[in-house]
């Protein structure tokens, strides 16, 4: 009875085009799509793109796999620190950019360095950058990294940390 189920349901999948031939699948990113992810993230946050910033940025997978390409986590230290559990709960992402966007908070990229070396999926990236916000008494000069995943269909980011 398995074995006949399983022939059904490989039969239903061919029937109905599950072939893996047009699936979305890891590639390595290129040094200008790593740039592009940076300045498409410092421009959406800073216009307070709450839909745009979600689709930048990887689904979690929910496995607590770093080696399964998906959002690991988004740090960031005072002002509107976000570190340890916080930083890796992407359901509280765009909530927390929505607070940060109300704050006034701006960015602007001053080096961005994409290496689009794939490790385990991720591409790395590290970047700096001024951040301000009417919570912080100055502008501060942050340097940061992250990762990305790039696909046949779209390059969003892992890991942001700043």
């Amino acid at each position: 009875m398995l074995a006949r189920s399983l022939v059904v349901g490989l039969v239903a999948l061919a029937a109905a085009g599950g072939s893996t031939a047009g699936a979305d699948r890891i590639r390595p990113c290129s040094h200008d799509e790593l740039g592009d992810l940076i300045v498409g993230f410092v421009g959406a946050f800073n216009a307070g793109r709450s839909a745009r910033l979600d689709a930048l940025f990887a689904r979690d997978d929910g496995d607590g796999d770093v080696l399964t390409p998906s959002f690991q986590w988004y740090s960031t230290g005072k002002p509107g620190e976000r570190i340890g559990e916080a930083a890796e709960n992407r359901a509280t992402l765009i909530p927390y950019f929505r607070r940060r966007h109300a704050k006034h908070e701006r960015l602007r990229v001053l080096v961005s360095q994409g290496r689009g070396e794939n490790t385990d999926a991720y591409a790395d990236f590290a970047f700096t950058l001024v951040r301000t916000a009417d919570d912080a008494r100055r502008p501060l000069t942050l340097q940061g990294k992250g990762a990305a995943i790039c696909t046949t269909r779209r390059n969003t980011i892992a890991v942001w940390s700043m």
